[in-house]
């Protein structure tokens, strides 16, 4: 009986964590909630699971270097020719202090904005679009829901309408690197 349960632990251990070393947030979906991209002519409402909901967050975190994206949550849509980012960033700015709290501490402390992206010599990039003004986030059971009203950006995206959008998570364990999801788009 010992040897069995013994290779059943190292079967589903190697099973779990085989997988890029570590289980990812999203690979072990445990709050109901899945990634989902709903437009109307009236609005965008784009849903995240957070599914290692703590309830203590830290950021400015010692370990995340000055000028880096430490959190984010955006959604890239491409809009003909164009692309933007809509979402949640916090970035460490020099000189900040380390802080903490809760999740909804975490999303006030951020900012909420769309990012036009555009491409400087090879490199991508983006800055804050004055154009778009009216984008929210809310925290929700198991997740993060983030809400366009401009119309002018959903009248975009339903001229473009685009099959899908790419969901973008990124916090101190990917190191920066956002962690990329593709969610087709629900027409309402």
């Amino acid at each position: 009986m010992r040897s069995l349960f013994k290779k059943l632990f190292i079967t589903g251990f190697f099973v779990c964590f085989y997988h890029g070393g570590y289980i990812h947030a999203s690979d072990t979906p445990s709050t109901g909630l899945s990634y989902s991209a709903r437009v109307n002519d009236h609005e965008g409402v784009f849903l995240f699971p957070v599914d290692k909901m703590s309830k203590t967050w830290s950021w400015n975190r010692k370990s995340t270097r000055p000028n880096v994206l430490e959190y984010g949550w955006r959604v890239q849509v491409p809009l003909g020719k164009d692309r933007y980012e809509v979402g949640v960033c916090l970035f460490k700015v020099s000189q900040s202090v380390l802080l903490s709290g809760d999740f909804k501490g975490l999303i006030k402390a951020a900012q909420v904005d769309a990012w036009k992206l555009y491409m400087n010599k090879g490199k991508e990039g983006g800055k804050v679009d004055k154009s778009i003004n009216d984008v929210s986030a809310e925290v929700v059971e198991g997740g993060l829901r983030v809400v366009v009203h401009d119309k002018v950006f959903l009248a975009k995206f339903l001229k473009s309408h685009p099959k899908s959008v790419v969901f973008l998570t990124a916090s101190p364990e990917t190191l920066g690197e956002d962690k990329k999801q593709s969610v087709q788009v629900v027409y309402q």
